[in-house]
């Protein structure tokens, strides 16, 4: 069975409104081809779980599954360098 995988921008403890226009688009595709969706959320530490908090957004828009990857600066600039490795470590999982 095949994933897919989308990157979300996050800002400041909420998903950056483009990244869930992306996963809107992917949530259809990913129907279309019987795939799983996986939201891929960098951030510092996992994130306060509540009513309207953003694994509970995410899955609103459409994703399956959240993989939170703990440990990314959110300060740094969105770079392969700073982000890369995150990236794919989600992948290889």
């Amino acid at each position: 069975m095949a994933n897919l995988l989308v990157y979300i921008e996050p800002r400041d403890s909420e998903a950056h409104h483009a990244s869930l226009a992306v996963l809107d688009a992917s949530r259809r595709l990913a129907s279309r081809l019987g795939a799983a969706l996986h939201a891929v959320l960098p951030c510092q530490a996992p994130p306060s779980y509540g009513q309207d908090d953003i694994v509970t957004v995410l899955s609103r828009h459409g994703a399956d599954k959240v993989v939170l990857v703990t440990g990314v600066d959110s300060a740094a600039p969105r770079l392969f360098s700073s982000h890369g490795p995150a990236l794919l470590a989600a992948c290889d999982q």
